[in-house]
């Protein structure tokens, strides 16, 4: 009896075509697709298992993006997220979620939350986490590409209810 490779067997697995915005299509392995509720439902819940999936609102580069942070978990259990806040970031995870710019990461993590990809969401708030950090406002709006919208009558009020006057301070721990 010949036995088939863990290499042939991901090869053959099934693929769907997910048709993403501007109509481009992207080959989606099955075990890839079971990761993203939303994917995975629109199969179960369709009469044709073999019909393209449209998420329209996808570019397809973020699609990709996704998909490649997926493949080398394709093959473990179900992702659980941790219940301990403490948690820290794989390497693997980190240094792949390190390759994307501030906005790049946050289209990254929209799409993986529209898509309900737990993994890559809790891996990309943990990136963040790390990236922000015991930092000031400035750099936080600087490190996320944020604008400064706050008017300085708001930052007073902020810094009036939010800061302890008891502890020292040379500057704003919100606003420099």
């Amino acid at each position: 009896m010949a036995t088939t490779s863990k290499k042939a067997q991901d090869t053959t697995q099934k693929m769907y075509s997910v048709k993403c915005k501007g109509g481009v299509v992207v080959k989606v392995p099955e075990k890839i697709i079971r990761q993203s509720q939303l994917l995975h439902n629109m199969i179960v819940l369709s009469d044709d298992k073999d019909s393209m999936l449209n998420v329209s609102q996808v570019d397809s580069k973020v699609l990709k993006s996704i998909i490649t942070f997926l493949e080398p978990y394709q093959n473990e259990k179900p992702y659980k997220p941790a219940k301990d806040y403490r948690v820290q970031i794989s390497p693997r995870d980190d240094q792949f979620l390190a390759n994307f710019n501030g906005n790049q990461l946050v289209e990254l993590l929209n799409t993986a939350n529209y898509l309900s990809v737990y993994r890559l969401i809790d891996a990309g708030c943990l990136r963040i986490r790390g990236m922000i950090e015991n930092r000031t406002a400035e750099e936080i709006r600087h490190i996320l590409q944020l604008p400064d919208d706050l008017t300085d009558e708001e930052k007073r009020e902020i810094e009036r209810v939010y800061v302890d006057p008891e502890q020292p301070s040379t500057s704003s721990t919100f606003f420099p």
